[in-house]
């Protein structure tokens, strides 16, 4: 009975994530909105089928940083040298927003972002679900 309550509220979840994600990939114009959908999918049926968040953690972080290197491929092999420039990267997008030095929010740090919102929106219902009852 557990398992079926999670499951429902792993579901209503992943629709409600869908409405987030759908307006973002047409704002920034990401035109794959099937890697999205698929990592908020992932990290729904993870947080269903692995009993504990700690023990989901290192495949919520692969599941992560996979959709990630899907839509920043930088024409390379997922490995430490994509994963090093997709940092560096990103580092410098937040120091030109916080600087000042650009007056809007890149495609790299906007989609970092939302990527990690997703994760972090969909742990809240499924994992903590005592919390709503």
């Amino acid at each position: 009975m557990r398992f079926i309550k999670k499951a429902l509220i792993s579901l209503l979840t992943f629709f409600s994530l869908s409405l987030v994600i759908l307006p973002f990939i047409a704002v920034y114009d990401l035109g794959n909105q099937f890697t999205l959908l698929t990592y908020a999918f992932s990290v729904c049926l993870i947080l269903t089928v692995v009993p504990k968040v700690r023990y989901s953690l290192p495949l919520l972080a692969a599941a992560w940083l996979m959709v990630l290197y899907r839509i920043f491929p930088y024409g390379t092999a997922f490995s430490f040298d994509w994963l090093l420039r997709f940092w560096l990267d990103l580092h410098r997008a937040f120091q030109e927003i916080l600087s000042g030095e650009v007056g809007y929010i890149t495609e790299l740090a906007a989609v970092t972002l939302i990527v990690s919102w997703v994760l972090f929106l969909a742990i809240l219902p499924i994992a903590y679900q005592h919390a709503f009852s």
